[in-house]
């Protein structure tokens, strides 16, 4: 792989943990100790970061053993978003010259020109619809003449059938605090679903306010999805909060929601946290 490296986290018996659970090989008991250290403690998450970089730079970079790069290929790229977090660290990473920033800063920069890119994107788009729309006109202006002396025909209503109602999947999530991240809620969503509708429950130490909104992260760290929290009178009893997540955005992974609520200032504060861990059928 071409370009600057980063430098690798030193190989330690918890960077051998942390392999061993990205490649599908750690134990229920030892998977279950990793979820809850990077859920409850910063520092963990960040290692969990490190190695999941490490690994799929390794795997670019054919340095993998057979054994280890057959469990990438089955295990790990089964899940949608790791195959997306692969491409984007492949396109950093190739870097043209040796002068070339790590995939790190890569990545920073990446997300700093976003805002930038969507912006010129949005202008193209408003450029489109204008010339588009000048050309319907004209279009328009000239059929009609051409047709002002046309024998005129009688108008037809014309009945469209209302687009059917999505398919919902209802589920109620304890926060971790209550469940614990040993004992995350499951998920299976059946086929034909289009939405994942999540009823928060309440997590008693959280303050007292009304929640606004909520995200959802792989543990990765990678948001997946982010809306309004809604609070529907046909919420099971317990429940603060409803959140509806298209069943696109959930491949089989482990996910952390986060609830937030307003406060006088106008910001919001961290409420609930949710560990959700989907499953294929």
């Amino acid at each position: 792989m071409r370009g600057t490296r980063r430098k690798k986290a030193p190989v330690n018996a918890d960077t051998v943990r942390l392999r061993r659970y990205l490649l599908g090989q750690s134990s229920d008991d030892e998977a279950a100790v990793v979820e809850r250290d990077y859920l409850r403690h910063e520092e963990a998450l960040e290692a969990m970061i490190t190695a999941e970089d490490d690994l799929i730079e390794e795997f670019l970079a054919d340095r993998l053993s057979h054994e280890d790069r057959r469990r990438f290929e089955t295990h790990y790229l089964a899940s949608p978003e790791h195959r997306a977090r692969v491409e984007v660290v492949r396109r950093l990473s190739a870097a043209p010259t040796p002068g070339a920033v790590s995939p790190a800063a890569s990545r920073s920069r990446w997300k700093a020109w976003m805002p930038l890119a969507a912006a010129a994107l949005l202008a193209i788009a408003v450029a489109v619809v204008i010339l588009s729309t000048r050309g319907r006109h004209t279009r328009t202006d000239t059929e009609s003449a051409a047709t002002t002396n046309r024998p005129s025909q009688p108008s037809r209503t014309v009945v469209r059938a209302p687009p059917p109602a999505p398919h919902v999947f209802a589920v109620t999530v304890s926060p971790v605090t209550v469940r614990g991240a040993d004992d995350a809620a499951r998920i299976v969503v059946p086929p034909g679903s289009d939405v994942v509708a999540m009823n928060l429950e309440r997590d008693l130490d959280a303050p007292a306010l009304k929640p606004t909104r909520a995200v959802a992260r792989t543990v990765a760290g990678a948001d997946v999805w982010q809306g309004v929290a809604s609070a529907p009178t046909d919420m099971p009893a317990g429940a603060v909060a409803r959140i509806e997540v298209p069943v696109s955005r959930l491949g089989p992974d482990d996910y952390v929601v986060e609830l937030f609520g307003a406060v006088a200032d106008g910001s919001d504060r961290l409420l609930s946290r949710y560990f959700v861990r989907v499953r294929a059928r």
